[in-house]
């Protein structure tokens, strides 16, 4: 019979000495066994054992005489972690530290949408200084104008865009007098808006240790910003103009002397062209040589002859005193000043 004391009055404690089994039924019991029962910690601590079934971690359990019977846990380590972690590019990972990053050279990459910090350096003038760690793009206030710019922490094929806003008063640019040794602007263009409240954009790539700029102002360039080169050429009265196309213009001033190459009329052409489209003349016409009408010529005005030779009248009637209202005397003179004789007449006198 095992020494066994039960706490309560009445227990559900069954002992068999033969199996060492101790049955303990539902309702909580506090059972004592002495060091000298048959059943002792060392046959007790031999029925118990503990088996990992699953997961991290670890149990372990001494079931031998003499242990103290203690159940070991040990937990999840870091490299049982790290063993169920990987990296697929552009993402990295190393297991050996952990380290979860983004590979620095990404190639054919699709971003549906993305959000850039924009770093607000507040009011600036004269020297500019941008880190391009916080960011890049930059607003900047002018207070004045601009004499430099440098942008630190910029790797080689980092681009910067800086946002410059003119204060209230505006008018402030960037003086590339000096300082912008290492800067080469599209175009030759540096001029901001200068209209107060404004903004221009300045987007320079640092590539080949240069960088490369352009400024984009609604209002600040015009094309004296643009230098005139061997396709972009300017139309000026203080140079020869040249062109190999087609020149349209309502008219031209100038007597036309200064164009070349300039391809001529024949005559049929040009009495082709006044066929299909009447030549019609605002002005005088002055004809140096002789006017050869083959067709008929209709004068709605006055004719004046100043010099006739021989006039050969086809007609039969000469009419005088046409459309006058009024009966008038009508003559015909023969001038006979070049004998020093005087002029006779054929006159009807009314």
């Amino acid at each position: 019979m095992a020494n066994v004391i039960v706490s309560v009055p009445t227990s559900n404690i069954t002992v068999d000495t033969t199996n060492s089994i101790v049955n303990v039924a539902s309702t909580t019991s506090n059972v004592t066994v002495s060091t000298s029962a048959i059943v002792d910690n060392d046959q007790v601590r031999t029925k118990i054992s503990v088996q990992n079934v699953s997961g991290f971690g670890s149990l372990a359990y001494d079931s031998a005489i003499g242990s103290n019977g203690i159940i070991q846990y040990t937990g999840v380590s870091t490299s049982d972690i790290r063993t169920q972690i990987s990296g697929t590019a552009p993402v990295t990972y190393n297991s050996a530290t952990g380290a979860i990053g983004l590979d620095t050279n990404l190639d054919n990459i699709t971003l549906k949408q993305f959000q850039e910090t924009i770093v607000d350096n507040g009011t600036a003038t004269g020297a500019l200084t941008l880190d391009m760690s916080q960011g890049s793009i930059h607003l900047v206030e002018l207070t004045g104008d601009i004499t430099s710019i440098t942008l630190s922490n910029i790797n080689a094929g980092g681009t910067a865009t800086i946002v410059f806003k003119q204060d209230l008063f505006g008018g402030h640019t960037i003086n590339t007098a000096s300082g912008f040794g290492a800067w080469n602007f599209m175009g030759g263009i540096t001029d901001l808006d200068p209209t107060a409240s404004s903004r221009s954009v300045l987007i320079a790539t640092f590539a080949d240790n240069v960088y490369e700029a352009s400024i984009s102002s609604p209002q600040a360039a015009t094309t004296d910003d643009l230098n005139e080169g061997t396709t972009n050429l300017y139309f000026h009265q203080s140079a020869n103009n040249t062109t190999t196309g087609n020149i349209s213009a309502s008219y031209f001033l100038g007597d036309g002397s200064q164009l070349t190459n300039v391809n001529t009329l024949t005559n049929a052409e040009v009495i082709a062209h006044i066929a299909t489209v009447p030549l019609t003349v605002g002005g005088n016409i002055t004809v140096n040589g002789n006017a050869i009408v083959t067709g008929n010529l209709e004068v709605t005005g006055n004719i004046n002859y100043r010099e006739v030779e021989d006039l050969l009248v086809r007609d039969q009637t000469i009419t005088l005193n046409f459309g006058n209202a009024t009966a008038q005397d009508a003559q015909i003179i023969v001038d006979r000043q070049g004998s020093a004789l005087a002029n006779v007449d054929l006159k009807w006198n009314e």
